[in-house]
């Protein structure tokens, strides 16, 4: 299979190779609309100026310093024929960044400049994928029909803003839906389409280095539990990451990433929902339980879902009360990302 076997009319892709220069292609299931290259200049500078700004738990609330970095790397990754090519009857994005970009929510960048927003611009959603084959194997592997079964597993127990969204997610739904508090209760996880973890996260820019972590009352996961197999999942299965930072991908060698993300790829799923950066509890409620309610009860795909969801809390006057600036959107609705398929 390749990238062209799995795209659908109406899909776009968009792919990043950064090295001495910057390659962006883009095209559709027709074929290549153009691939340019250009130099990436102080592009690096500016990603880790960005990651920095995204990383710092307190940034929500000084966004001045933000507004210039992303100005310049939508000047860098945006070109005027990419932007013309998203406005041009596209429904779906699917984006495959490359090395340190994956932080970098492009389908945000394009909506700074387009005058749409990106719930317009691409109805049937954004989807991101760490390389085109991890998009294509997602693909392979993806369930179309809704979750019949889900686990949901809160790491702490003692934090009341968890156990509300877990339980808000356990009746919305409306399938047999277990919610536990263990790491050690996790031997279920390959008997469920639908895996819903709600918990604290880290990447490791924000521990010191190590591991992605997600944290529970009696320990933590890693990415080698899933690519050891110690954690199996059902494939195709849905798996939501409600948890800070976790869908950070760093670079590794040879262009290829490190992270969360592809050990439960590689465990079974095909479609995961994580964020970025660090979030806020009200977020995080807003947008992944209204996601999941979206492909459960409505039957809609999970593009579509987190589409709808993150427009709808866009719109929530409490929500909206948080955007002290306007790039606050950037910090606030950039971290959510759909990894695989969609």
């Amino acid at each position: 299979m390749d990238l062209k076997s799995v795209l659908i009319d109406g899909d776009l892709f968009v792919s990043y190779w950064t090295g001495t220069d910057l390659t962006i292609l883009f095209g559709t299931r027709n074929g290549i609309i153009a691939a340019e290259t250009r130099p990436a200049g102080n592009l690096g500078a500016l990603l880790t100026a960005f990651t920095q700004r995204m990383t710092d738990q307190a940034g929500y609330q000084d966004f001045q310093p933000l507004r210039g970095i992303v100005a310049e790397l939508v000047s860098i990754l945006i070109p005027p024929s990419l932007l013309r090519a998203c406005t041009n009857g596209v429904r779906r994005l699917i984006v495959i960044p490359d090395a340190s970009l994956n932080v970098v929510p492009i389908h945000l960048f394009i909506e700074s400049v387009a005058g749409q927003s990106f719930h317009e611009l691409f109805p049937d959603g954004v989807l991101y994928a760490p390389s085109a084959s991890a998009y294509i194997y997602a693909c392979a592997k993806r369930r179309r029909s809704p979750p019949e079964r889900a686990l949901i597993l809160v790491g702490d127990e003692n934090d009341a803003m968890l156990f509300e969204e877990a339980e808000r997610v356990q009746t919305s739904i409306r399938v047999p839906t277990e919610i536990i508090t263990k790491r050690s209760e996790l031997s279920k996880t390959d008997q469920v389409d639908l895996l819903y973890i709600a918990t604290h996260g880290a990447a490791p820019a924000e521990i010191g280095g190590g591991s992605w972590e997600l944290l529970f009352d009696d320990g933590a996961l890693h990415a080698e539990d899933f690519f050891s197999e110690r954690i199996k999942l059902a494939r195709g299965s849905v798996v939501v990451l409600s948890a800070c930072s976790v869908g950070h991908l760093v670079a590794g060698a040879a262009h290829e990433l490190d992270g969360l993300i592809q050990s439960i790829f590689y465990a079974g799923a095909s479609t995961i929902f994580a964020a970025r950066w660090p979030i806020l509890y009200e977020t995080a409620d807003a947008v992944f339980a209204r996601t999941i309610e979206a492909i459960s009860v409505e039957g809609v795909s999970p593009a579509c879902a987190l589409n709808y969801s993150i427009r709808d809390a866009r719109r929530r006057p409490d929500l909206t009360a948080l955007m002290v600036d306007s790039e606050a959107s950037t910090f606030l609705w950039g971290a959510f990302a759909l990894f695989g398929s969609g």
